[in-house]
């Protein structure tokens, strides 16, 4: 019965999306355009409740898992060079159904004197 319980409530938040333009997944921070200025970072991602993992790629690179803590999802970052970036998250919703974040465009320019290695 459970099964059947997380197959209609998929079903019921894709057509809240479809009708209300609302997603299931969303990156909160950092906003689209945003400039990072910091040599660390924390991402910060939204997601239905039910949602039981989520997953961050940033320029393409291999899948990062998120932590969840009250009822958002994180990632902290470091090791990063400047310039433009890019960063997707995804859920993996009742068996194969994957869904994806918008992707996600930010800049990192770090401020004289603040260094950062590892390109990651």
């Amino acid at each position: 019965m459970a099964k059947n319980k997380s197959k209609s409530a998929a079903a019921v938040m894709k057509k809240v999306e479809e009708i209300s333009g609302l997603k299931s997944l969303w990156i909160e921070y950092p906003k689209d355009g945003e400039v990072v200025g910091h040599s660390t970072y924390t991402f910060q991602v939204s997601a239905i409740p039910e949602t039981a993992s989520v997953e961050l790629s940033i320029d393409g690179g291999q899948w990062l898992a998120c932590r969840e803590s009250m009822g958002l999802w994180w990632h902290d970052w470091e090791a990063y060079g400047p310039g433009e970036h890019k960063a997707v998250a995804r859920i993996h919703e009742g068996g194969a159904d994957i869904k994806t974040s918008d992707l996600r465009r930010f800049t990192v320019s770090l401020p004289p004197g603040q260094s950062n290695t590892g390109g990651k």
